[in-house]
């Protein structure tokens, strides 16, 4: 493109005019995020601020009517694959409600009721407007269940599995589907100090309908930062639906305790491969949100910068991924602190033993 002088403009970059004002962290506190794939809107969603906003990939902002669902419930959102419908269901699962984004009218599509068996799942929505969610937390103890919005039948529906009980209960976490069934990163929220649980990797098999564990990808995603995923107390929710490149079979996810402290990180299933990238590297001294952009063909990172100046501004990051870039580092797994300290203790009783014989055999020979 020629600009008036007749000089080739340079390429815009998207996101680069992204500006959000925010009064502190509190207010995106608990807020939701998603991403629209076809054109790479924004939007993020708050309950407890009321407020839902339209944010454009050239910085114009849009707060939108805020949905009045008739009930005090925060809600997930995403965007359909279509880039049609604004979708909005309970984080205890139940009730699920879509807006048309072009006229903006909301209505309810479940037959179903708050269910408050599930609260703060992993959440994922399909290509045919399927929701899955697994884990969370109801009733008085945390989950393992696999679960589907139907948006035929408006029904919440288990999805069967032979050996349910080896999967264990977790909440938060990162839930994909492909063609072969489900991939799923969890702390294990049936251990007393679940918060430092290291990450575990499980599959599910369509063809088996089993969970197996996936041990190589364990050994690489424990030597992450725990806890992962969303929570309940970090800022910014968001689902796990837009969080993979699909032609690469790279998948994306946030790792570490809080808001400021945080590292992305990516992961290639295909040759079972981990890479990860600072934020801090990337300009963002905390990160609300990532996604990966089919609309533009880049992964997405939302935060703010450090600068005292700033720091209250959400603005948005963009790159492609190169393993041989040295913005990435690769995780190649190590053994766990556990497996550290037994193989230490190992280790010292091994020489104590073999002390042991040694004194012994000069006792004998010192008495003979």
């Amino acid at each position: 493109m020629l600009d008036t002088n007749g000089l080739q403009e340079p390429p815009k970059v998207p996101y680069e005019n992204v500006a959000y004002p925010f009064a502190d962290h509190v207010q995106l506190r608990r807020a939701f995020i998603t991403i629209n794939p076809q054109n790479g809107d924004l939007y993020l969603f708050s309950r407890d601020y009321e407020f839902l906003t339209r944010i454009r990939e050239n910085g114009e902002i849009e707060n939108l009517p805020y949905p009045e669902f008739g009930d005090p419930s925060n809600k997930f959102i995403d965007v359909t694959r279509d880039g049609r419908y604004l979708l909005f269901w309970d984080v205890s699962i139940g009730r699920v409600h879509r807006m048309d984004l072009e006229t903006l009218e909301l209505e309810r599509i479940d037959n179903s009721f708050t269910h408050r068996n599930m609260y703060y799942p992993a959440a994922y929505l399909d290509e045919d407007g399927t929701i899955y969610a697994a884990g969370g937390y109801g009733f008085w103890e945390f989950k393992n269940l696999l679960i589907r919005f139907d948006p035929v039948s408006g029904e919440w529906k288990e999805i069967p599995a032979a050996n349910r009980e080896s999967l264990p209960k977790a909440q938060r976490g990162f839930l994909v589907k492909n063609e072969a069934g489900f991939h799923y990163l969890l702390n294990n929220y049936g251990t007393p100090a679940r918060h430092l649980s290291p990450l575990l990797a499980w599959q599910y098999s369509f063809e088996t309908g089993k969970w197996d564990q996936n041990r190589k990808l364990t050994r690489l995603v424990s030597t992450l930062q725990p806890p992962f995923g969303i929570s309940v107390n970090d800022v910014s929710i968001f689902t796990s639906s837009y969080t993979a490149d699909r032609q690469s079979g790279h998948y994306g996810f946030l790792s570490g305790p809080d808001s400021r402290d945080k590292e992305f990180n990516l992961l290639d299933l295909q040759n079972q491969r981990l890479f990860t990238v600072s934020v801090a590297s990337l300009g963002l001294g905390s990160v609300f949100a990532a996604f990966y952009s089919e609309a533009h063909g880049k992964w997405i990172i939302l935060g703010a910068n450090e600068a005292l100046a700033s720091r209250n501004t959400m603005i948005v990051r963009t790159f492609h991924f190169d393993p041989d870039d040295p913005l990435f580092s690769e995780v190649t797994g190590r053994r766990s602190a556990l497996s550290l300290v037994a193989g230490t203790l190992l280790f010292v009783l091994i020489l104590l033993s073999a002390g042991g014989l040694i004194f012994r055999k000069k006792i004998t020979n010192g008495i003979r």
